[in-house]
C-alpha cells in the first residue's frame, strides 16, 4: 500500500461503508459514495445526521424521466468542481438508494485527497462543518 493509500484508509474510516475507494489502473482510482435521495426538497444538499446512516442528498429536481438522476450528477459535479462525465450511476437509477462512482487520474487531476476532502465538506458528520 502506498502513501496515498495509507491516508485514504485512514481518512475515510469514519465515511464507511457509504464511502469507499479502489484502485483501477496505474494511477487510477474510483470513489464511491452512497445517498439516500430525496428529491423535491426546497433545497439543494446533502445531511449526514451520523456515521451509522445513510447520508440524504436532497434534490429539488423531480423523479421524472431521469430529470432527478441529471440533477444530482450535476450538483455533485458543481460541489466537487468536475466535470459532470466523471460522475456515474452505478446503482439505484430508479430507486431512492443511489451508488456513485467518481473516476480520476493522479497524473491529470488534482488527486483523490483533494477529492476526499471536497466530500468531506460536503458531509460533515455530527453538525461538523
Amino acid at each position: 500500500m502506498n502513501k496515498i493509500e495509507e491516508t485514504l484508509t485512514r481518512e475515510l474510516t469514519p465515511y464507511q461503508p457509504w464511502i469507499s475507494w479502489c484502485v483501477v489502473g496505474p494511477e487510477q482510482y474510483n470513489l464511491k459514495f452512497e445517498f439516500k435521495v430525496k428529491s423535491q426538497a426546497k433545497r439543494e444538499s446533502i445531511i449526514w445526521k451520523d456515521s451509522q446512516t445513510c447520508p440524504i442528498l436532497e434534490i429539488q429536481a423531480k423523479p421524472v424521466d431521469g430529470e432527478a438522476n441529471q440533477a444530482i450528477v450535476s450538483f455533485l459535479a458543481k460541489s466537487l468542481g468536475i466535470p459532470q462525465a466523471q460522475i456515474h450511476i452505478k446503482r439505484g437509477h430508479k430507486s431512492k438508494n443511489k451508488l456513485f462512482e467518481l473516476s480520476f487520474y493522479l497524473s491529470k487531476q488534482k488527486g483523490c485527497l483533494h477529492y476526499l476532502e471536497l466530500l468531506k465538506k460536503c458531509m460533515p458528520i455530527s453538525g461538523e462543518k
